[in-house]
């Protein structure tokens, strides 16, 4: 047998022969598929911690709102009242 064509056979041997594919399509779209996993996982993760923040603030200034300062106080008021 002749060096191109023992090579040629071997070339066309290996173009039909199907056994990898799977494999290899699964090393394809394992790492994009993690990406979009985790990606998700940290995306979600970062609107949550975002709704706390805001929650603690919006909580936060309604609490120092509530409280009653002296100065604001309409019971201690100094200015006279005109009648």
């Amino acid at each position: 047998m002749r060096p191109v064509r023992f090579c040629r056979k071997r070339f066309a041997d290996f173009v039909r022969d199907r056994r990898g594919i799977a494999a290899t399509e699964f090393a394809v779209i394992v790492p994009i598929m993690l990406v979009l996993f985790f990606g998700t996982v940290e995306f979600s993760s970062g609107v949550a911690v975002d709704r706390k923040v805001t929650l603690i603030a919006r909580t936060s200034v309604y609490v120092s709102g509530c409280s009653s300062s002296p100065s604001f106080d309409s019971a201690s008021s100094t200015t006279p009242i005109s009648s």
